[in-house]
């Protein structure tokens, strides 16, 4: 059996690697860290990754747009939501749309009772 932190919870090294490749200057290791990082359930995991994971919604490349803005549906708060915006207008097919769904994904999380 494992003793190991329930499924979903990042490790604090785990979160150190996600911010070390979101940085990376290869665009697939920023697109699989933005990706892990929508696994983040506790809150001191989220609050480190969200600036990460919002700085790559302005990516020059459109893939990782576009899974920064799925990410931040799952992670992001309210006030992630005037990130998410200038994305609706993305030249890049899909980046809008995942935006979109973003956007109301944070919206339905803020009216949701008990939150």
């Amino acid at each position: 059996m494992h003793s190991a932190e329930p499924r979903g919870y990042l490790t604090s090294n785990e979160v150190e690697r996600l911010i070390f490749y979101m940085q990376s200057p290869h665009y697939i290791a920023r697109m699989e860290a933005s990706i892990t990082a929508g696994i983040a359930r506790s809150d001191p995991a989220r609050s480190m990754l969200l600036p990460y994971v919002t700085s790559l919604l302005s990516d020059p490349v459109g893939p990782v747009r576009q899974v920064a803005a799925f990410t931040l549906g799952k992670i992001g708060d309210k006030n992630t939501i005037a990130y998410l915006e200038p994305l609706l207008n993305d030249p890049i097919a899909g980046v809008g749309k995942l935006a979109q769904e973003a956007i109301i994904k944070l919206q339905k999380k803020e009216v949701a009772p008990g939150k």
